[in-house]
């Protein structure tokens, strides 16, 4: 399953997202000195569903999206707006089938 690369899609092009970070989107890290605001998607575990006569075809996969601003007022409006892009999408992004995306929980932090 490469749904990273659908992830990376979904963000990158969806209208909400991009106008307030541009196409600054990244799968698992940042650069260090990466312009704010901006998106970290990292997929931290993926569960297969396989069957007694073949390999999964339906894979679970929990991803962590990570919102990162010099502003607390920025950081949820670019939340809000990956939250918008993500839950309850599904169709073929990068060449991965997506069956839906499902809103799991949040945590919001501060350094």
């Amino acid at each position: 399953m490469n749904v990273g690369k659908a992830l990376f899609e979904i963000l990158s092009t969806d209208a909400g997202i991009t106008a307030i970070c541009s196409t600054r989107v990244y799968p698992e890290i940042a650069d260090q000195d990466a312009a704010l605001p901006f998106i970290v998607y990292k997929v931290s575990d993926i569960n297969p569903s396989g069957t007694k006569s073949g390999s999964s075809s339906l894979d679970t996969a929990r991803v962590d999206v990570y919102c990162v601003a010099d502003e607390y007022g920025d950081a949820m409006d670019l939340s809000d707006a990956a939250r918008t892009a993500l839950d309850r999408v599904g169709g073929t992004y990068n060449s991965v089938a997506i069956q839906s995306i499902d809103f799991d929980t949040a945590d919001v932090e501060y350094d």
